[in-house]
Parts: structure tokens; sequence; C-alpha cells
């Protein structure tokens, strides 16, 4: 999992999420912004059957409180061959080179 405060409005965290979404070719599942939740699936390769992801964007005063979880989405799947970690640092690093611009 990973996490981050960001010094942006929840609605221009949400926008960058669905943007980055976007870039790295992930398909947005599910979206609720009252919430703050999105549900997002990357498809598998040769060592994965896929991830679900999970992000959710809350509300800290003026700032935003990002969190994103990624997991193997067939529960067989023993090893996750650090899938899950490069996913949630990839689409972190995204979100934040287009909030930067």
């Amino acid at each position: 999992m990973r996490t981050s405060l960001i010094h942006k409005s929840k609605p221009t965290v949400y926008k960058a999420v669905k943007t980055a979404c976007n870039r790295l070719n992930l398909v947005i599942d599910r979206d609720d912004f009252e919430k703050g939740r999105i549900s997002i699936y990357s498809e598998g390769d040769i060592l994965s059957f896929g991830n679900k992801i999970s992000i959710s964007i809350s509300k800290r005063g003026r700032d935003s409180f990002l969190r994103i979880s990624s997991k193997s989405a067939a529960p067989i799947q023993l090893f996750d061959w650090g899938t899950n970690k490069d996913i949630e640092e990839d689409l972190m690093e995204e979100i934040k080179d287009i909030l930067l611009k």
C-alpha cells in the first residue's frame, strides 16, 4: 500500500488519478467521487492473472490524503513477483507528475 498527503484539493487529485490511469492503460471499473473511491483493473501477463487496484482520496483540510492498494486478481496466485508494489509505485509517481504540471 502506498499513501501520500497531497497539497491539492480532492477534485484536483481525483482528476489526476483518472488521468494517470488512462496514461498507464489501467481500466477503471468503478468510481465514486462522493466516497472518494476508484476501483481499477490491470490486465495480467505471463507472471500474473491481473491486479485489482483500490484508490481512496479523502479530504484533509485543504489537502487530500491518497491511498493506493493493489492485489492479485486471482486468489489462487501464490506469488506476486513484485507486481503489486510496482503498480502502486508507478501509479503514485504518475499522479504526482501530473499534479506538478
